[in-house]
């Protein structure tokens, strides 16, 4: 299995993109964002790397863009 097809449990797709706490990526589910799945044995409630990943910002552009809307 390629790397970016493996899945990941919530609380790791809030460490990718940078949250505290994993509620934040139940929001990113129920707002659409992400889609649920199971994994090879079944668990639900599992998320695709590749998916959470193409959400994720660079810090340095988050950070240019950030300035800019403080200007």
């Amino acid at each position: 299995m390629d790397s970016k097809d493996r899945f990941v449990t919530l609380t790791q797709a809030a460490q990718i993109l940078g949250y505290k706490h994993y509620a934040s990526i139940l929001r990113l589910i129920e707002e659409g964002y992400l889609q649920t799945y199971k994994d090879q044995k079944g668990r639900k409630n599992r998320l695709k790397y590749k998916e959470v990943f193409s959400l994720a910002v660079p810090e340095k552009e988050f950070l240019v863009k950030q300035s800019s809307e403080n200007l």
